[in-house]
């Protein structure tokens, strides 16, 4: 997901109305939410450098991970 965010460009705050739970508010049932976007850019959104390719472990590697995380009790 952080491959695809420029905090200038894809992250934005808004005030506005929030849950009555949300302690973290600044006034009760009033507060900042922040949204991102997190998706892979199009040419058309001024997005023109290459993605990069997707790296993939081995067989071989995915099976020495596998036995190293049942040896630690975590699969």
């Amino acid at each position: 997901m952080l491959n695809n965010i420029d905090p200038e460009r894809d992250i934005q705050f808004v005030m506005g109305p929030i849950d009555s739970l949300d302690h973290s508010s600044r006034l009760p049932n009033y507060g900042s939410k922040m949204g991102v976007d997190a998706t892979r850019k199009w040419p058309a959104e001024g997005f023109k450098r290459p993605w990069p390719g997707v790296i993939r472990m081995s067989e071989d590697v995915r099976h020495r991970v596998d036995e190293l995380w049942k040896r630690a009790g975590l699969g």
